[in-house]
C-alpha cells in the first residue's frame, strides 16, 4: 500500500527533473545544458526525498509530540520537500546563469 509519504517522495522524484529542465528552458540554455540541470534536479530530488521520507517518519514514530502534532508534522514535512525540490534547481540555474 503506497502512504502518503511514499506517495510524495515519488512525486519528488518526478518534480526534481522536470523542476531542473524547466530551469534551464526558461534561461535558454542549450540541450546539454538542459539534460545536465535535469540531471541536478534528479540528483537534488532523490536526497530530499530520502530526507523527507527519514524525517516523515521520525516525526510520526514521536512519543515526544502528541497524535495531532504528529500528523500535521506528517504531512507537512513532504509538502516542503516537494516545494524544496521544484525550487532548488531553478535556483542553482539562477546563480549559475545569473
Amino acid at each position: 500500500m503506497l502512504n502518503f509519504a511514499d506517495l510524495f517522495g515519488l512525486l519528488i522524484i518526478l518534480v526534481g527533473p522536470i523542476s531542473g529542465f524547466g530551469a534551464a528552458h526558461a534561461h535558454k540554455a542549450g540541450v546539454a545544458s538542459a539534460i545536465l540541470f535535469a540531471f541536478v534536479g534528479l540528483a537534488v530530488a532523490i536526497g530530499v526525498g530520502k530526507l523527507s521520507h527519514k524525517y516523515a517518519y521520525a516525526a510520526l514514530s514521536s512519543k515526544t509530540m502528541s497524535a495531532g502534532l504528529r500528523c500535521i508534522v506528517y504531512m507537512f514535512v513532504p509538502f516542503l520537500s516537494l516545494l524544496a525540490a521544484a525550487l532548488l534547481p531553478f535556483l542553482l540555474a539562477e546563480i549559475f546563469y545569473g
